[in-house]
């Protein structure tokens, strides 16, 4: 319950973001640090940003209606989460940002990949047992 429940929580949240860089590609880019120039950059924006943040959404929202697979995706999101922390963290400390979101993002991660770990509880203790 509570893992389905997260899964709700993250695929909205995902399903916002996307809608967000779909739709406005120049302010989600630039609420980043990103400088979109051409129209080139923002379609590539909008289509990787806008259309992966929807991808993603559709993975944790299928995990979230199909009890079957609710485990596989919130391990999916544990491995998601903390590679992505892991690779701006490991960037961070490499080139010191100079916007705050970045860390911000980083904490979410972090967040994130908590939480499926947390809510994972039950499949590790199945595993374990």
């Amino acid at each position: 319950m509570l893992a389905r429940a997260y899964l709700w929580i993250v695929g909205l949240a995902y399903a916002g973001l996307g809608l967000f860089c779909l739709f406005r590609p120049l302010r989600a880019a630039e609420s980043v640090g990103f400088d979109l120039v051409t129209r080139s950059a923002r379609i590539e924006f909008a289509t990787f940003y806008g259309g992966g943040m929807l991808a993603l959404a559709a993975v944790f929202l299928t995990g979230a209606a199909a009890k079957r697979w609710t485990d596989a995706v919130c391990l999916f999101a544990l491995g998601f989460h903390l590679l992505l922390a892991f690779v701006r963290g490991f960037w961070a400390l490499a080139l010191h940002p100079d916007q705050s979101s970045t860390v911000t993002y980083l904490i979410l991660e972090i967040i994130l990949a908590a939480g499926a770990a947390v809510v994972l509880r039950p499949f590790w203790k199945r595993l374990l047992a």
